[in-house]
């Protein structure tokens, strides 16, 4: 749902399609949520994927997103080597991120 929306919003302008930054909060939210049976730390990885497009698409994250995204990540910490890794460079993007930035430090 959120590329088609993404692909009309390209097609026809920004207009009502464009995906909000509710929109995708909820889209990593999902994705962060389907840890239980994954081993591997693709939903982690796809979480912070869709954080990736937000911020393509010129909406920077706030504390809540980048939230979900690490803790999607530190929820695979005892599965995936590279988790705990990522999840402390994720930390410091996200400091450097927002430092100076009120705005983006509020939650959804």
């Amino acid at each position: 749902i959120l590329e088609s929306m993404e692909q009309m919003a390209d097609g026809e302008g920004r207009n009502a399609t464009e995906p909000s930054e509710y929109t995708y909060m909820l889209v990593t939210q999902g994705w962060a949520d389907d840890v239980k049976d994954d081993f591997s730390g693709k939903s982690a990885d796809q979480a912070e994927r869709v954080m990736r497009r937000m911020q393509e698409r010129g909406l920077p994250p706030n504390v809540k997103v980048w939230s979900i995204v690490l803790d999607g990540w530190c929820k695979r910490a005892g599965v995936a080597r590279i988790a705990m890794s990522r999840a402390e460079d994720l930390l410091q993007e996200m400091e450097m991120a927002l430092e100076g930035n009120p705005a983006a430090a509020t939650t959804t």
